[in-house]
């Protein structure tokens, strides 16, 4: 059985449509499919409905909330496909980045046939972003997208999305990925930032600021306020620093 190349998921959380939007776009793109994560939480334009999608992790056939068996059945359909990429929202002003949940060597190299120059790896390590649904695809990432109510963002996506599609078969007959793969801005979220009077008027999204003695960059600044916290830190490495912490076993 010849597998099915490309599927993209929009609206994992039924806010954020900016996926669907960019996928309308692509109609001279034949190479791919498409669904809708949450339908039900879409058609609500709202997060979810009942648990939050993007942590049921690989979810569970019978379990009462919608969100979770759902995931069940997003896992299976992604098995059909070499690549499965999940397309975010986020009312923050992020521009478009990689955010990949799993630093496996084909997450990574699926990473590098993007033309997006910020790569994120974002493992697991905090409760509140806990089990993703792209941490269980056998080759996958998310994409993130910010503003996401810019119009212009929805274009830029739509223009990254296309590129990929379009160049797909030479990037992956390229043997020197990795070295496309470290010419990207390159970070690592390190932990959160907690909530202090006055700071978060001092946080950009992806500019480097140093407070407290630590130097890091914020994202998703005010999105988890319900967290208490007022975004996340991210670790700027260097191509040497990356390529010894996520790809030294197989170069």
């Amino acid at each position: 059985i010849h597998m099915k190349k490309v599927l993209f998921i929009g609206a994992t959380h039924g806010n954020e449509t900016i996926g669907l939007e960019a996928l309308a776009t692509l109609s001279n793109q034949p190479d791919f499919s498409q669904i809708i994560g949450n339908p039900r939480a879409l058609a609500l334009k709202q997060r979810y409905t009942e648990y939050d999608l993007n942590r049921a992790g690989q979810g569970n056939p019978t379990a009462p909330e919608y969100e979770k068996r759902r995931a069940v059945e997003i896992l299976a359909e992604a098995k059909k496909y070499q690549y499965t990429v999940d397309l975010h929202g986020t009312y923050q002003n992020t521009g478009v980045f990689l955010l990949v949940t799993n630093p496996t060597p084909q997450n990574l190299r699926l990473a590098s046939y993007f033309d997006i120059p910020n790569l994120v790896v974002w493992p697991s390590v905090t409760p509140e972003m806990q089990y993703p649904v792209s941490e269980f695809f056998s080759c996958g990432i998310e994409i993130e997208s910010g503003p996401q109510t810019n119009p212009q963002t929805t274009i830029e996506l739509a223009a990254y999305l296309e590129d990929f599609l379009k160049n797909l078969p030479t990037r992956e007959a390229d043997s020197n990925w990795s070295m496309r793969l470290l010419q990207k801005n390159l970070w690592e979220m390190c932990g959160a930032i907690p909530a202090e009077p006055g700071l978060v008027e001092k946080l950009k999204e992806f500019q480097i600021i140093t407070h407290r003695n630590e130097t890091f960059a914020p994202i998703f600044v005010g999105t988890y306020e319900y967290a208490n916290i007022l975004g996340y830190k991210l670790k700027s490495h260097t191509p040497h620093e990356f390529k010894n912490r996520f790809l030294s076993e197989q170069l």
